[in-house]
């Protein structure tokens, strides 16, 4: 079951009111525990109404229902919000144990976030297109080149054919000549990458299925990919010292796909 304070923060197409009781339980979730739905919408100036909307969106059965989950996920929530900066998890002046002990922090807690965004159905379905697929192509930023590389590896090592083209002509390229015995792996966190986006553009006309690995906030409206999974979004795109979480999120989920491939064939793989 997702952590509901995972889920709340990741839900899209949120009204303006229903973003305001959600920064609500966010900062004051332990007083939510004590109110009822009238008292919630009075704190945030919005209607009784918009409170049990935003149940509906939760796919919860009432505002009972959000409070038993409140309660049931608030302590995790307040120990994966304690301390850390994840833009900066290395203060000035920090010693070597504090640095040691702020990345393990910081990992553990970007692979929970992970887990709580994952979807095991589009996990089972992307295995079978790989499975499915004649090779499988991966397109990434530079700076995600290595997490493909290393899945390209993994892949190989056990028979499957991936490519990870590196720079943004061959990208085009390969787009190009793919067909539908193709499956392609996307990894954009935002949107940002205009290369990216023309790619997948291409694939789609090539009629070549579309894994994004990417932000949960990325707006996929327009690149219509086949199946999505997100990436933990713990940093600020713009204020960070390093890309850590969000390379670790990367490669967690790549080794999840890698993981469940090598089942299909175990023992022929051991």
């Amino acid at each position: 079951m997702v952590n509901i304070f995972t889920k709340i923060q990741h839900t899209k197409n949120l009204s303006e009111a229903e973003k305001t009781i959600i920064d609500y339980i966010l900062k004051y979730p332990d007083d939510v525990l004590n109110m009822d739905a009238k008292t919630l919408a009075e704190n945030c100036y919005v209607s009784q109404a918009t409170v049990y909307r935003l149940c509906d969106k939760l796919d919860l059965k009432g505002f009972s229902e959000l409070k038993i989950r409140v309660s049931m996920d608030v302590k995790d929530f307040k120990n994966d919000n304690e301390e850390i900066d994840y833009n900066f998890p290395i203060k000035k002046d920090a010693s070597i144990y504090q640095i040691i002990d702020s990345l393990k922090k910081d990992y553990g807690d970007t692979v929970s976030s992970t887990v709580d965004l994952l979807s095991l159905q589009t996990i089972k379905k992307v295995t079978k297109e790989i499975q499915k697929a004649e090779v499988v192509d991966i397109y990434s930023s530079a700076s995600n080149a290595t997490a493909a590389e290393c899945f390209v590896y993994d892949m190989l090592e056990i028979g499957k054919q991936v490519n990870a083209p590196a720079d943004q002509i061959k990208q085009m390229v390969q787009a190009s000549v793919s067909d539908e015995k193709h499956f392609a792996i996307v990894i954009s966190f935002g949107g940002q990458n205009t290369s990216l986006k023309r790619v997948m553009r291409i694939l789609k006309k090539q009629n070549v299925k579309i894994l994004l690995i990417c932000s949960a906030n990325y707006n996929t409206s327009k690149e219509k990919p086949d199946y999505v999974l997100n990436i933990s979004s713990n940093e600020n795109n713009e204020l960070r010292f390093s890309n850590i979480s969000r390379r670790l999120s990367i490669m967690y989920i790549l080794d999840v796909l890698y993981s469940n491939y090598f089942m299909i064939n175990y023992n022929d793989n051991v």
